[in-house]
């Protein structure tokens, strides 16, 4: 997240302020009255509810929007770390292929970053005529 930021030239103070709002973070549980003590030193993530927090959801996804972008074929929409893409035009295979492409740079890109799709989460919707089969999509990363 913090090389993100530095792509940005966001000067020194910025960056020095994001690298400790990002340092010796700990993680409290509460169960209605039990509280469990602290886990320290998280080290990965962004810390949820802070105000720096959709900021650096957004440092963090620029790898994937560029990995994104090198698809002009393609149209999408990031919402914190959800993506939605869709093609409106091409023949089934196009199709198949250019989706397949999208997921494998997405999958590497994510992977860059620290992050992993989840297979269980990707879902694909086909509008097509009625003699469409429908295309054969895998996410292949552990």
């Amino acid at each position: 997240m913090l090389s993100e930021l530095a792509d940005t030239n966001c000067g020194s103070n910025m960056y020095s302020y994001v690298g400790d709002f990002l340092q010796s973070r700990t993680l409290t549980i509460q169960i209605g009255d039990h509280k469990l003590d602290a886990v320290p030193h998280l080290q990965r993530g962004i810390p949820q509810g802070g105000v720096l927090s959709p900021t650096l959801v957004n440092l963090t996804m620029r790898r994937i929007h560029r990995a994104l972008q090198s698809f002009p074929e393609i149209q999408y929409s990031l919402y914190a770390d959800d993506i939605t893409i869709w093609i409106k035009r091409g023949s089934p295979r196009f199709i198949q292929d250019t989706f397949q492409d999208t997921l494998r740079a997405v999958d590497q890109a994510a992977h860059a970053i620290g992050l992993a799709c989840s297979a269980e989460k990707i879902s694909l919707l086909l509008v097509h005529s009625r003699n469409w089969k429908p295309p054969q999509v895998v996410l292949s990363s552990p």
